[in-house]
């Protein structure tokens, strides 16, 4: 029987102590880590070690994190690979969110548990996503998160919009709550800031979507939001 693959991370932190806890931490936990303390070359090693998560420090003197998740989510070899926003600034959550379009935030103040929950939480859902989305005259590609509507390619979402579309699609005529949204999007406990970030997600998924489709995506009040197919009613 061939040996069981470990679950590669790349840590991306100028810090050379936290990189050191951090790695140590997840070592015994039985990932394979590998790290960086320049953004400027987290393109180089996510290119050479092939990380099946990215740990990423928001605030770098040589880069920022928008700009390392820039050029990660431009590489079409990286572009579907995680990425968890570890800051100790808990001030930037909805730039990591809105600007990185990272997948997660986490504080770096909190117990390492919760970080190591975080990745399988987020490997997880890449599991999910390797099965593709359908419903009437639309079908989402997760291999590239391509948005067709009948069969013809639209365009390409991100991957939280994809994320969410998917989600929606999934419970189709059914309100979906915030909190769920907000669990598997961000995996987050309620929280004002994070239900802020779930609703201009929302909103940037139906500018995108145009106002054809957009305005399948309704919303109301305690119940959440609901993806209505073409035909079946609508929200009283």
């Amino acid at each position: 029987m061939p040996p069981i693959r470990k679950t590669t991370l790349l840590v991306v932190d100028d810090d050379p102590v936290w990189v050191k806890v951090l790695s140590n931490y997840l070592t015994l936990n039985n990932y394979s880590v590998f790290s960086s303390l320049r953004a400027t070359r987290a393109h180089e090693e996510a290119r050479n070690c092939r990380p099946d998560c990215v740990l990423l420090d928001f605030h770098m003197p040589d880069a920022e994190a928008d700009e390392v998740c820039r050029v990660l989510r431009a590489d079409k070899e990286l572009c579907h690979v995680p990425i968890i926003i570890v800051s100790a600034d808990p001030c930037e959550e909805i730039n990591a969110y809105a600007k990185c379009q990272a997948d997660n935030f986490i504080l770096k103040d909190v117990n390492l548990k919760r970080i190591t929950a975080a990745i399988e939480s987020l490997l997880r859902r890449v599991d999910w996503d390797k099965s593709n989305v359908e419903d009437g005259d639309l079908r989402l590609e997760t291999e590239t998160h391509l948005l067709y509507r009948n069969s013809k390619p639209l365009f390409h979402l991100s991957p939280d919009q994809f994320q969410l579309l998917a989600l929606l699609i999934q419970n189709v005529n059914e309100f979906v709550p915030e909190e769920t949204l907000n669990k598997r999007i961000y995996n987050h406990s309620a929280d004002t800031d994070h239900y802020d970030a779930i609703k201009m997600l929302l909103h940037r998924l139906r500018v995108r979507l145009g106002p054809q489709l957009g305005r399948r995506i309704k919303n109301k009040r305690r119940l959440g939001w609901i993806y209505l197919r073409p035909g079946t009613g609508h929200v009283s």
